[in-house]
């Protein structure tokens, strides 16, 4: 599921809108733990993944990020732009 709503339209104009519009989401969905699917693909168990292994962790969850999404949240979770965006802050 996109999280705008499938209307292209509809970006998210802020960070967030994007925590929100995930949270959101996950109402809906209790049973599913943010941090353990995040933690499924932090190999290193450092709190942290790269873009690609994020996008994909929201994926699991059902969520589709736009590049302009990933963009916002990278400008947040990896705000010294080591390659690596930190999860703990969103579970």
């Amino acid at each position: 599921m996109p999280l705008n709503n499938g209307n292209p339209s509809d970006e998210a104009k802020s960070i967030s809108e994007v925590v929100r519009r995930m949270s959101a989401w996950l109402l809906k969905h209790d049973r599913v733990t943010v941090g353990g699917i995040f933690r499924s693909l932090d190999r290193g168990g450092f709190g942290e993944l790269r873009e690609r292994e994020f996008a994909k962790a929201c994926e699991r969850m059902g969520i589709s990020l736009s590049a302009k999404d990933l963009k916002l949240l990278k400008s947040v979770l990896d705000h010294r732009s080591t390659g690596y965006c930190k999860y703990k802050p969103l579970v």
